[in-house]
């Protein structure tokens, strides 16, 4: 009879570990799993008396199964003071046609936090650092946008000479990939023009497939999202922009001139400088670079509805590419304010052109830094422009003078340092990735339906290519019940024979396993008891096991 008992026992629970499996595959085949990327956790100070302490987590999802939905996960925030507490989920981009959007995780504690880590109920997780935001007092900063693929340094070099010239007062650039040449002249840039340079984000492979590719303009929006996250307590305004785009002001001080705007509209979140696209001359060597070149005889294609902003950070929870307009905050929508061209305007450095003779009244000196350097006084500089740039064809120039010369003078300045000079010289003169780019993006525009503006329809070349930085991480991957997790952390850059993006796949921690060695301890620990009790309890313990498993509670 005992031992019919015990028989009865053991098919009782075979059966119901089968069926238990049963429905766990079945389930995992009609109701795919989706999929997070976390890329970093900030602390952020949302003014809340309650819950001070907010730490959002810079996320993408993909759009599989019905989380992207939802306005809140089946996982919890832990802090490293063991407070624990839901978490709120909510889109921070409009993008429609990438597959990977992005998104925050917001986690409100009461307490102050240091690291945090995101568990499902029963305690399983990644653990995280949270990054603490700049403190000093900054009066504008400028959110470039990521480089990546980037061999286009005369446009660079001009931006970021304009924008110093022009009261910026602190610079931040991701880096996901660029070219080793122009990487050394930004480590020069770093004291000179207080430019903050972080690796860009790059997310592992995915559930079979690359994030990257598939995320509109190759992870934008995370870089500006944390670039946001980093000055959102420490700056009064802050430019985003990208490497392409010149914001200017007409009076030739961007913070006098958003910060008139500000006290003519003390409600309004952004104020908007609206693009001209716009082509330059050529300039391929060092040797025929200087600032006023990239501006003499520029042509405007177009001056659009639309433009560039600059915003007061503390107003706003996300960053955007393009402009501000109809941004909401907490459901309210927020004011937008489009400057007037006598202001300021976008100057979008999207063409490249070919150079005509005689097509300018400023010839191109054998030496085109020589003007420069024999007119070493600022005014005087400006003198020599006002007589000599002007727009296509002999149009009036639209570039700032008082700016232009300044950025003019410290360019020239710069060039004395022997070791500026050197980096300087040693810039290619002929981009290699820039034209397979054009090609892509011509791809996109003629399309006869809307595409993700990713690189996955870009067939990248690397053949005798440049040696680069590249932007590494380490990843970590955690497979909980309705949501698979992926964080990344120890982001570095690191120099390259080749630009090509390691594509990582991550090795996920299934929560089952863990069940399955904690059955294997739990066996050992029965091992003083007595049977049938023994064989009882571990069977209710696999029956429960698998019943988690098959997400049956």
């Amino acid at each position: 009879m005992e031992a019919f008992r015990k028989l009865k026992l053991i098919t009782l629970v075979i059966s119901f570990i089968l069926l238990t499996w049963f429905v766990y595959t079945a389930r995992s085949k009609e109701d795919p799993v989706p999929n997070i990327f976390i890329g970093s956790a900030h602390l952020v100070d949302y003014q809340s008396a309650d819950t001070p302490y907010a730490v959002i987590l810079n996320t993408m999802s993909d759009e599989t199964g019905s989380l992207t939905t939802q306005g809140t996960l089946p996982l919890y925030c832990l802090s490293d003071k063991n407070e624990k507490v839901k978490t709120s989920f909510r889109k921070s981009d409009r993008n429609r046609h990438c597959l990977w959007k992005n998104y925050y995780i917001q986690c409100d504690f009461k307490h102050p936090v240091n690291s945090i880590q995101l568990i499902d109920y029963y305690g399983n997780g990644v653990e995280m650092s949270v990054t603490k935001p700049v403190q000093k007092k900054i009066p504008l900063v400028a959110c470039l946008s990521r480089m990546f693929y980037y061999d286009n340094w005369q446009t660079a070099l001009a931006v970021l000479e304009m924008y110093h010239a022009m009261g910026v007062n602190e610079l931040s650039l991701h880096v996901i990939n660029v070219i080793q040449d122009i990487y050394d002249l930004l480590e020069l840039y770093k004291k000179e023009i207080n430019l903050k340079i972080y690796p860009g984000y790059l997310a592992p492979q995915i559930a079979g497939q690359d994030p990257n590719e598939k995320s509109e303009s190759m992870n934008h929006l995370l870089c500006y999202n944390e670039c946001l996250l980093n000055y959102r307590e420490a700056a009064e305004f802050i430019l985003f922009a990208d490497m392409d785009d010149l914001i200017t002001s007409t009076g030739g001080n961007l913070y006098d001139t958003v910060k008139k705007a500000q006290l003519q509209n003390p409600i309004a979140v952004n104020f908007e400088f609206l693009w001209k696209t716009s082509s330059y001359a050529k300039i391929s060597s060092p040797s025929e670079f200087s600032i006023p070149r990239i501006f003499n005889g520029l042509y405007v294609d177009t001056t659009e509805t639309y433009g560039k902003s600059i915003v007061v950070p503390k107003r706003i929870d996300f960053s955007r590419i393009h402009n501000f307009r109809g941004i909401e905050l907490k459901g309210k929508l927020l004011k937008s304010v489009t400057l007037p061209e006598q202001d300021g305007f976008t100057i979008h450095l999207r063409g490249v052109r070919k150079h005509k003779t005689g097509e300018y009244d400023m010839k191109l000196p054998t030496n085109s830094t020589l003007f420069e350097a024999k007119t070493e006084n600022i005014q005087r500089i400006n003198e020599f422009l006002q007589k000599r740039l002007r727009g296509f064809r002999g149009r009036a120039n639209i570039v700032p003078l008082n700016a232009l010369s300044t950025a003019t003078y410290n360019f020239e300045k710069r060039l004395r340092n022997p070791s500026f000079q050197r980096a300087f010289n040693a810039l290619p003169t002929t981009p290699f990735f820039l034209p397979q780019f054009i090609r892509c993006y011509e791809m996109f525009i003629n399309a006869t339906k809307p595409l993700c503006i990713g690189t996955r329809n870009c067939d990248i070349d690397y053949t005798n290519g440049p040696k680069c930085q590249v932007s590494t991480s380490n990843y970590v991957g955690f497979k909980h019940d309705k949501v698979q997790v992926y964080v990344a952390y120890n982001r570095k850059l690191e120099k390259q024979e080749t630009c090509q993006l390691e594509k990582r796949a991550v090795e996920l921690v299934d929560q089952t396993y863990t069940m399955i060695i904690s059955l294997c301890f739990l066996k050992q620990i029965l091992r003083p008891v007595k049977e049938p009790d023994r064989t009882m309890v571990y069977a209710a313990a696999v029956g429960l096991a698998f019943a988690r498993a098959a997400r049956l509670f």
